[in-house]
């Protein structure tokens, strides 16, 4: 069926809908939810779902949703037991079912024609065994995946970058470039075996790896998907944007603060239950100047869904999403390399003044309740060694990230340095008061 086929009728089949409830997407932009004419409370944001999948020109997804939420609709109808209104609501429901009927019918013509291009998809996918390619696999296949796989790469947790040198390389809008998904799955805490290496072609092709970064804290591990076109580098990543580098050992419960990317990014998460268990077997824990690797096969070692998704992911990353964007991305670099951008290891300017007023109160409350010792000045840092305290080497970053951090990072040797000179003087007025109390004692002896 071709598309703009496709299009009139999921439109119609949205109208036939918007009547049927009493929905009208247009006088329900501030609402949440309505009351059909048959009485059934649904969620309007299903409909508006709908009708954006549509707009986006998604309509295999959109079609999909339609007729699943006419068949929920259907099953909630309750009859009245009142006859009067009964016969009434039969008469409605009557004219109801028969262009149910059709829809259903020709969905179901429409399903049996898109098993047959899955089923091609199925074969020619280089990550899937052939065992795996069975009929109970193929009459699994639904859009809710290709939505599924949409929804992740639209996530704003899941962040495109710029890497590596720059280019003259595009994808074009439109293009048909072919692509390559290389079956070696990396799992470790070193960032260029998870990024890989350039491949330096000149082909006409994309290539694209899969690689999962060990954080020391596990839950604030990321993914990393690495996409290359000739000498243009693109790389996809679920890293964690934390509000201070010391997040990750002030955090009680770091799987609750990732769960929202576990809920909507459709990458084998799953990996990191193994993590301990390969641990424990290979005893490859990283030592200083060592680094932690395993390399999995994903035709071997992800389940059949899984690589789906990820080809999905990877084709929506390639045709759609790189295209549009390529222009307006930041670059992302590894940290070593991003904190020579600040100016040659130079101060910061007016991070003293940005410290003293953010502290100010804080601070005058405690000069009145505690000597300060003769030195009070604040002292200045150089950002590269105050960068160096706080973020890991080769760690994923942008040049304002690193600016941000170098700030924080003074700020808080700033307050280390104000909070020694407090204990100090503290310790010391303690010390002045139990030798006064010592000499009390001695005397009255």
């Amino acid at each position: 069926m071709q598309n703009y086929e496709l299009e009139t009728i999921v439109s119609s089949i949205l109208k036939f809908i918007e009547k049927m409830t009493g929905c009208n997407l247009k006088e329900l932009t501030e609402q949440s939810s309505f009351k059909g004419t048959l009485g059934t409370y649904i969620n309007a944001k299903d409909l508006f779902a709908i009708n954006n999948n549509i707009q986006s020109g998604e309509y295999g997804i959109a079609y999909e949703k339609e007729v699943t939420f006419l068949k929920n609709f259907l099953s909630e109808i309750r009859l009245s037991h009142n006859f009067d209104r009964l016969i009434e609501e039969c008469k409605e429901l009557g004219s109801i079912l028969l262009e149910a009927h059709t829809i259903f019918k020709d969905y179901m013509i429409w399903v049996a024609e898109e098993k047959k291009h899955f089923r091609e998809y199925l074969f020619n996918n280089e990550l899937l065994k052939e065992e795996e390619k069975t009929d109970d696999f193929l009459n699994k296949f639904s859009y809710e995946w290709v939505d599924a796989a949409k929804k992740s790469v639209q996530s704003k947790l899941l962040q495109l970058y710029n890497f590596g040198n720059a280019s003259n390389a595009t994808l074009s809008i439109g293009h048909t470039t072919p692509y390559s998904i290389s079956d070696a799955l990396c799992i470790s805490d070193d960032i260029n075996l998870c990024i890989g290496t350039n491949k330096g072609q000149e082909e006409d092709i994309c290539y694209a790896r899969l690689a999962l970064k060990i954080d020391r804290e596990l839950a604030f591990s990321h993914f990393i998907i690495t996409i290359q076109y000739k000498d243009k580098i693109w790389l996809v990543t679920d890293k964690p944007t934390m509000p201070n580098p010391q997040f990750r050992e002030n955090t009680r419960n770091p799987y609750r603060w990732r769960e929202e990317a576990f809920d909507n990014i459709q990458l084998p998460y799953g990996l990191l239950d193994h993590i301990e268990e390969w641990r424990k077997e290979s005893k490859a824990v990283a030592k200083e100047n060592s680094s932690e690797v395993y390399i999995k096969s994903m035709r071997d070692f992800l389940p059949p869904a899984s690589k789906i998704l990820i080809k999905l992911i990877i084709e929506e990353l390639i045709y759609n999403v790189i295209p549009m964007k390529q222009f307006d991305l930041k670059r992302i670099g590894l940290a070593g390399e991003n904190v020579k951008l600040l100016g040659n290891g130079k101060t910061l300017e007016n991070v003293d003044d940005i410290f003293v007023k953010i502290n100010q109160e804080a601070n005058e409350e405690r000069i009145n309740s505690i000597i300060y010792p003769t030195s009070t000045e604040l002292i200045k840092i150089d950002p590269t060694k105050a960068v160096a305290q706080y973020i890991e080497a080769g760690e994923l970053c942008t040049v304002d990230e690193i600016r941000k951090i170098a700030i924080w990072s003074q700020k808080e040797e700033l307050r280390r340095h104000k909070q020694k000179l407090l204990n100090d003087a503290y310790t010391r007025e303690r010390m002045r008061a139990d030798e006064e109390e010592l000499n009390k004692i001695i005397t009255v002896r």
